[in-house]
């Protein structure tokens, strides 16, 4: 259940924002997710997320355990995401993204204020299509140390399928594999959201997760199941790791 509700913040965090600029849109397609809620074992309502626009620049989520998330835009472009404590206003979270000429995604630069850490992931687009990666961590204001490389293998609608991942200290690679349904993501829509690596997919939605040790042994899975709307949107998802399910609704 604790990697179900990390996930869920992953989500929450990745899909809320302050725009700094006139919110537009790209396309005729205005489905937005107003709410997300997650449901308890005993079918109770657990943690919500309350999304807010403009246009399809997401400006805000509200997360109902006393996190805000905001986003900012510079153009087109998600460039910044801060995470509060809205009980004390404190500054929990950010994360910086840089975009080169063509628009894609150079490098993310996270800061956890509350240990005062850094994590830094430089971006490499290789000639075959591939993705490469270098990660970097630290103190904030210090040196940072290289801990791990990577590849991001692309599918043909360019959504992560795999990803390599070695780590510096021990020489081990491990690796995810994703595989997606043929529907609409429910964050399809916003503005900017196609230029990052989504661990919940970009355009359409990831159906399961299988993460392999060095020796290509499975350590774990995680499958999610859906239900959509006429208009091919998810309305609710089903995932499961393991022996534990946790199911979400989603409002539009």
């Amino acid at each position: 259940m604790k990697k179900i509700l990390f996930l869920l913040s992953v989500i929450a965090l990745l899909l809320s924002s302050c725009s700094s600029d006139d919110g537009g849109t790209t396309n005729s397609d205005f489905t937005l997710v107003k709410k997300a809620v997650s449901v308890e074992a005993d079918g109770s309502e657990g943690m919500t997320f309350n999304y807010s626009y403009s246009g399809n620049k997401i400006n805000t989520v509200q997360v109902l355990n006393g996190q805000q998330v905001k986003y900012f835009y510079t153009g087109n472009l998600i460039t910044k995401v801060e995470r509060y404590e809205t009980t004390n206003g404190m500054l929990e979270f950010e994360v910086v993204y840089q975009y080169d000429e063509n628009e894609r995604l150079i490098k993310e630069e996270s800061k956890y204020f509350i240990n005062s850490s850094l994590t830094t992931r430089n971006f490499t687009y290789e000639p075959d299509g591939t993705v490469s990666f270098l990660v970097y961590s630290g103190e904030i204001g210090s040196i940072t140390e290289l801990r791990s490389t990577g590849k991001y293998f692309l599918n043909e609608d360019q959504e992560v399928a795999k990803v390599e991942t070695t780590n510096i200290n021990t020489s081990s690679t491990s690796t995810a594999n994703y595989t997606y349904d043929n529907q609409n993501n429910v964050f399809k829509n916003v503005l900017g959201w196609d230029k990052l690596f989504s661990p919940t997919g970009n355009y359409h939605n990831v159906l399961s997760t299988i993460y392999l040790d060095a020796n290509q042994v499975v350590l774990e899975t995680s499958s999610n199941q859906y239900e959509y709307n006429s208009a091919g949107y998810p309305t609710s998802v089903t995932t499961t790791i393991g022996s534990t399910s946790a199911k979400v609704n989603y409002f539009y």
